[in-house]
């Protein structure tokens, strides 16, 4: 984790014995209202490339088409609940336990909660 404690930019290395990386971080003079929470329980993942997957070095690029399904039909289907907080520039947050976010059913005879896996156990809306 990383923590702002002024405005400006900062560059954050992480060096390891075969490999190194950096990332450019911004913290604003200012605070960002949060507009709304994106959430979405994510039940199966499908990755596709529409390319040639013969990469040959660092600098080729390869696509891939990734579906997210959400198909909550049965008893028994669990998912994962993807959150994110959306501000009022646009800019989004990945959140997640670590940020204290917590999950809860409304009806645990509907739907069972175990961290961010949630589980059909029943008929209705939980």
């Amino acid at each position: 984790r990383v923590k702002g404690v002024g405005a400006g930019l900062a560059e954050v290395k992480v060096v390891l014995p075969t490999s190194s990386s950096s990332l450019l971080i911004t913290v604003l003079p200012y605070k960002l209202n949060v507009f709304g929470l994106d959430v979405q329980v994510v039940t199966g993942l499908s990755v596709s490339s529409s390319g040639s997957s013969s990469l040959q070095g660092p600098q080729d690029r390869l696509v891939l088409d990734v579906v997210f399904e959400q198909a909550f039909d049965f008893e028994g289907v669990r998912g994962t609940v993807l959150t994110a907080a959306v501000f009022g520039d646009g800019s989004r947050m990945t959140l997640d336990g670590q940020d204290g976010l917590l999950y809860r059913s409304a009806d645990n005879h509907t739907v069972g909660v175990s961290g961010a896996v949630v589980t059909a156990v029943g008929t209705g809306a939980g």
